[in-house]
């Protein structure tokens, strides 16, 4: 009887361990999740905008009664996601809308994908007090961004009218993203204007562009230029850091321009005459001047000489 009683208090005993551990186990292991992008890839124009998911699920466990299980929501957690292997978040604290989706689009405070491939990862961060572990996506966006090709061009216009001893010149922007927008992405002309045969630098000039609502030229004047002279002008642009990545830039060839002073401004122009010249035309005209004279005696002795 003893042993039948041992017995039974083995089992009761065993028993509720067995329970204890069923109830208290689930309360204080963390509920595995699973989050993937909703698309492998996507392609875009560089500075175009976009937007992926993300879906967020409870991990099933492997004994789980038949029935859906408990959706994930903002309450839940938020999303960061890393771009191209960087350990800090390029995008952090996404919201986790009511039934387990995130939304992703370029983040206002960083800079335009640059043209290539980019690979992203998403990781989910329980709240506080959550019962979700962490998670991260297994397999990575990949996004290809595609550049556009910008021509940079520099055009001679020749000497303005008011003025034959300068020099101005056109530069401009064009290509598919100055077409789409409708105006010119902003950055910098580095301008040198460059004289003679020997090409010696005269002039240097930086020419900010900020971006217009309209695809407007830069015209430059250089003034004060010597007659007679060929001068060079070479520029190169390049687009603010912030979106240099985006463009397959053809930057310009020189242009030259030969210098030819008009005939009024010859006429203004001092004249200066050598001193030898000087001297000898005085001498010049002293010698005719004493030869009218002596002439002019000769000729009145002989009319006073002549017979009446």
């Amino acid at each position: 009887m003893r042993e039948r009683m041992r017995s039974l208090v083995a089992v009761a005993v065993a028993f509720g361990a067995l329970v204890s551990l069923l109830v208290a186990a689930p309360a204080s292991a963390a509920v595995s999740t699973e989050i993937a992008w909703q698309q492998e890839s996507l392609t875009i124009d560089f500075g175009s905008g976009w937007h992926a998911q993300l879906r967020l699920e409870r991990a099933a466990p492997e004994l789980h009664e038949i029935g859906p299980l408990p959706s994930i929501g903002t309450e839940d957690g938020t999303v960061d996601v890393y771009l191209d292997g960087g350990e800090e978040p390029w995008a952090s604290g996404l919201p986790i809308a009511e039934g387990g989706a995130a939304y992703l689009s370029q983040p206002r405070d960083r800079d335009p994908l640059a043209a290539g491939e980019h690979e992203l990862r998403a990781v989910l961060v329980p709240a506080d007090g959550s019962e979700l572990s962490s998670a991260e996506t297994a397999d990575p966006l990949r996004i290809t961004v595609e550049s556009f090709p910008l021509a940079a061009t520099v055009a001679s216009l020749g000497a303005p009218e008011d003025d034959t001893l300068a020099w101005a010149v056109r530069l401009e922007l064009s290509g598919e993203w100055v077409e789409r927008n409708g105006a010119v992405p902003a950055g910098t002309w580095e301008v040198r204007l460059l004289e003679g045969r020997q090409q010696r630098v005269v002039e240097a000039r930086t020419i900010d562009v900020e971006r217009s609502e309209a695809a407007e030229a830069e015209v430059v004047r250089f003034d004060r230029l010597r007659d007679a002279m060929t001068y060079t002008v070479e520029a190169v642009f390049q687009p603010r850091a912030a979106i240099a990545g985006g463009f397959e830039l053809e930057q310009p060839e020189p242009v030259s321009h030969e210098v030819s002073g008009s005939l009024g401004a010859i006429l203004e122009a001092p004249l200066t005459i050598p001193v030898p010249i000087v001297i000898g035309g005085g001498a010049v005209l002293l010698l005719l001047l004493v030869a009218v004279i002596a002439i002019s005696a000769l000729l009145l002795r002989l009319r006073v000489r002549a017979p009446r």
